[in-house]
């Protein structure tokens, strides 16, 4: 067995693996296998072209494996690779509550906030506008009251956050482009590192995984994680604000950042966590 194909075998294994939760989705939402092939023939397409979209489409079958009349269907309808995966919006919003300095009180905490605010003390219109959020403030408002993020406290006239981060739990949309967008940015991260030249510098990535604990010492471990990682994501994200104020004003600024954690604690139970990316070109 030359190392090609040795190389194929021991990745044919992986990606198994890799699957295998995605398997599950496809399971959950009655995805065929068929419309899964489907998906997987307009990936290939993508990867083939990515660099090069002169390729011929001879080209693009010999790499891929694609039939020719699956290429010429492909590039007949590109797929919206430029189009960015939906973001929840309220995420943004209450992740710039939570650290800009212009939302916040004398011990940076989130400050509560009027509908309307004025020069000294900005309202949660102005929180909006500088969210940059493409949603009217009174949906973004009913949306927040009503999954308990903030509340409205009649005698003061003002709006209070309540939770540090917005799940969506309703709107599949919203749970799907986080599911995009997050593990988008991880694969492209692993998937980098392990196809870069030495000379490329290889992307930060590293991960725990601890065998044969006790649930208690889980439950100890998950707690000290949460609370460690939403403190480095928080003070990320405040820097990553700042900077993204100061760069944009240079319309040649493209690039993106993006970091996250994740934890996870057996096949049978995971554990709810917090992830922010916070996007640089936006």
């Amino acid at each position: 067995m030359n190392d090609q194909v040795s190389r194929q075998v021991l990745f044919q294994k992986v990606l198994a693996r890799l699957l295998k939760p995605v398997a599950k989705i496809m399971i959950a939402y009655n995805m065929t296998l068929n419309a899964a092939i489907d998906a997987l023939k307009r990936a290939l397409y993508d990867a083939a072209t990515s660099e090069n979209d002169k390729i011929t489409d001879s080209r693009v079958s010999l790499l891929t494996g694609l039939h020719r009349k699956d290429v010429r269907r492909l590039r007949e309808n590109p797929s919206e690779r430029g189009k960015r995966s939906l973001i929840n919006p309220a995420s943004l919003v209450i992740g710039i509550w939570l650290t800009h300095e212009k939302f916040q009180n004398e011990i940076g905490s989130p400050s509560a906030l009027r509908r309307q605010g004025n020069k000294e003390t900005p309202g949660f219109n102005d929180l909006v506008r500088i969210s940059k959020v493409d949603i009217p403030v009174s949906t973004l408002l009913d949306a927040l009251i009503e999954e308990k993020i903030i509340e409205y406290k009649k005698a003061t006239d003002q709006f209070v956050l309540v939770k540090g981060a917005f799940l969506a739990t309703t709107d599949d949309s919203l749970m799907l482009g986080a599911f995009e967008k997050n593990l988008a940015a991880h694969l492209d991260a692993a998937s980098g590192n392990l196809l870069k030249d030495q000379s490329e510098k290889a992307f930060f990535e590293r991960a725990l995984h601890v065998n044969k604990l006790s649930e208690k010492s889980v439950e100890k471990l998950e707690f000290k994680a949460q609370n460690l990682m939403q403190n480095i994501l928080e003070t990320l994200n405040k820097e990553a604000l700042t900077l993204q104020e100061q760069d944009a004003n240079d319309k040649h600024n493209s690039q993106r950042f993006s970091v996250g954690a994740y934890i996870f604690c057996n096949d049978k139970k995971t554990i709810k966590s917090e992830e922010n990316r916070h996007d640089a070109s936006k």
